[in-house]
């Protein structure tokens, strides 16, 4: 399960740490030219629920406009792979944007969302969740395991800081 870029990383572990079957930086498609269409981040499925979560993370700088666009691609076109990807049976689909940078939030995240049809996590949101978590998980009690390198890293700094 290892990712191209840290935030990647954190995800797919986040959500394999919560029990979902986790595959990062999957290609699909073909490409015009050749090579691939596109690549999915995070492709999560969670058995309790019947639910795959497509999750695209990014810390570009874009403008809203041309993140918007991108991300609409990005969904769109990995849409018809789901089955392929993750042969199980799902009932939901949930597009999922994490990104860390981009201002002012407030009036540009109802757009992204009705644009993409996905669910915006900022990053700094992102990261409240796993605080709130793991603040609650004592490593002398109950270590994340060491397969989860930054949740485990991150455990360990709550607790001695």
């Amino acid at each position: 399960m290892r990712a191209s870029n840290f935030l990647e990383e954190l995800v797919a572990e986040w959500y394999d740490f919560k029990g979902f079957f986790v595959k990062t930086n999957i290609p699909y498609g073909i490409g015009a030219r050749g090579g691939i269409k596109g690549e999915i981040d995070i492709l999560a499925y969670n058995p309790k629920d019947k639910c795959i979560c497509h999750i695209e993370v990014s810390s570009d700088s874009d403008s809203w406009d041309n993140r918007i666009e991108k991300f609409k691609k990005r969904f769109n076109h990995a849409s018809a792979f789901y089955d392929k990807i993750l042969p199980f049976n799902y009932e939901q689909v949930k597009k999922i944007a994490i990104l860390s940078f981009g201002e002012p939030l407030s009036k540009n995240r109802e757009l992204f969302e009705q644009s993409t049809k996905a669910r915006l996590i900022t990053l700094t949101a992102f990261f409240r969740e796993i605080k709130s978590t793991l603040e609650n998980i004592d490593p002398n009690k109950q270590a994340i395991p060491e397969s989860y390198l930054l949740l485990r890293t991150i455990q360990f700094f709550i607790h001695h800081t």
